[in-house]
């Protein structure tokens, strides 16, 4: 057997609504123009803001200093070095310009990194991995090499980031060199 519940009148507050109330309720029926009347008349109101306050000298001033840690350029090149995950990350501004290859090598040189679908004496094909814009490499030996060559410093922190590049063509093919500082 089924409980049939009566609906009750709208109440506003605990309140019960008048008829008029009832018939100009806002879910969206007839408005009488008194209803609209009153909608018009109500204003925000603006917060009170004392003129005179004497009491500022109380207050001591921020020692800190805003620092600008962060460089304006944005990373081409970043190194990810985790417990649980090593990879490589790679612009969606570079893979463009190396034509979203599926697989690069990579080589290095002092303070550089060269990557690229082709180099010299490099047959070492990395696997290229997409994340919504990104290449990625996830290898943990190729992150290793990195760090130990150019003694990247991981203890601090998980990433690094690198944003200095110029391109180069070797055999019709387009390289990136990023500069490791």
């Amino acid at each position: 057997m089924a409980v049939v519940k009566r609906r009750q009148s709208p109440s506003v507050m605990g309140k019960a609504m008048t008829r008029e109330n009832q018939e100009n309720d806002v879910d969206g029926k007839e408005r009488t123009e008194k209803a609209v009347k009153k909608e018009e008349i109500w204003k925000p109101r603006e917060p009170k803001v004392e003129l005179e306050y004497n009491g500022l000298e109380e207050f001591q001033a921020s020692e800190a200093k805003q620092s600008t840690w962060r460089t304006t350029d944005y990373g081409i090149l970043s190194i990810v070095k985790s417990e649980t995950v090593n990879r490589l990350m790679f612009a969606k501004e570079m893979m463009d310009k190396l034509s979203n290859p599926k697989r690069v090598v990579i080589s290095f040189a002092d303070e550089k990194i060269a990557i690229g679908e082709q180099l010299p004496n490099n047959e070492n094909y990395l696997k290229v991995n997409y994340s919504k814009t990104k290449g990625v490499i996830y290898s943990a030996g190729v992150v290793k090499e990195i760090v130990d060559k150019y003694d990247l410093d991981f203890s601090t922190r998980t990433s690094i980031t690198f944003s200095e590049v110029k391109y180069v063509r070797y055999e019709n093919h387009v390289v990136a060199i990023v500069t490791i500082v």
